[in-house]
């Protein structure tokens, strides 16, 4: 597998702001404590909203996954057919180790909400290491993609299903947040996951689906952070949502596609004349929309 080349840092550099100064893509190891330093600059998250890298078996069944497809879409292409073949992953997992690191670096310069999409393996490791800080945990919320993954090998029900590990510091005013839903569903947006060029990394979730994340842990104002924003979904539904964020990536190449779509989002806004803040009402792009949906 071809990964992404990430950059072996020393030091934290900025690598894009907005021009109103609410928005910045950092060149940076969420998981490096001076190099976190350097981004926050005594800043404190009134939310984190993360998509972090999933275990070592998520990736292997992905990869395994990615070879059957492309060998059907050989055979499809070979009976003239419209299969396209699944992408690799351009990154690195993570361990348990890693969440506890990350978690134990976060969880105290975070003011509010901790909000972290994982795999069924790793989720046990969010939980406990939050609840090591302190946190209030509740139990794993399904962000579910109908149709996103089929099994092709054809031995058992596809995964549609990521999992939300949501925390929050004990007291008000979290404790008086309000009630919140209690999943995330919504279309499969499959044609973003193959191997035809796209502005969204393999893995990467809808738009849609951070917008109701954003909505749900945030509120308009709060700065919210993604330490490992890849394509800058986070940040494209937070200028979507009126937050102001901060995004972190060791990939230049993340940061360059990031850095354009935040753009394009702020001109998409600015035209509409006025943000909206859609709360907890229900947003879902279908399948074919263009990605980032204008409110």
């Amino acid at each position: 597998m071809e990964e992404t080349e990430e950059v072996d840092m020393v030091r934290a550099s900025r690598f894009w702001e907005s021009g109103d100064g609410r928005y910045e893509l950092w060149l940076a190891d969420a998981l490096d404590p001076e190099q976190v330093s350097t981004v926050l600059g005594g800043r404190v998250p009134s939310a984190l909203v993360v998509d972090a890298p999933y275990s070592a078996v998520t990736h292997a069944g992905h990869r395994s996954a990615a070879v059957t497809t492309r060998r059907a879409a050989d055979f499809a292409a070979s009976r003239k057919g419209g299969l396209r073949a699944r992408a690799d992953l351009t990154y690195a997992p993570w361990s348990c180790g890693d969440v506890e690191r990350f978690v134990d670096l976060w969880s105290p310069l975070t003011h509010g909400w901790l909000c972290s999409l994982t795999d069924h393996i790793l989720y046990p490791h969010w939980a406990s290491s939050a609840g090591v800080n302190d946190r209030v945990v509740f139990a794993p919320l399904p962000f579910v993609e109908t149709g996103s993954r089929v099994r092709m090998v054809g031995d058992g029900p596809s995964s549609w299903t990521c999992w939300l590990s949501v925390s929050r510091p004990r007291g008000e005013p979290w404790s008086k947040w309000g009630a919140l839903r209690g999943a995330y569903v919504l279309p499969g947006e499959r044609y973003l996951n193959s191997a035809e060029k796209s502005e969204r990394i393999i893995g990467g979730k809808p738009v849609s689906g951070m917008c109701m994340i954003v909505a749900d842990y945030s509120r308009r104002g709060d700065l919210v952070v993604d330490p490992c924003c890849g394509a800058g979904t986070t940040l494209v539904a937070a200028r979507m949502m009126g937050r102001p964020a901060i995004g972190l990536d060791t990939c230049r190449e993340h940061l360059e596609i990031a850095a354009r779509r935040i753009a394009r989002t702020h001109e998409q806004v600015t035209m509409l004349g006025a943000e909206q803040d859609w709360g907890q009402s229900e947003i879902f792009a279908q399948p074919g929309e263009k990605e980032e949906c204008e409110p």
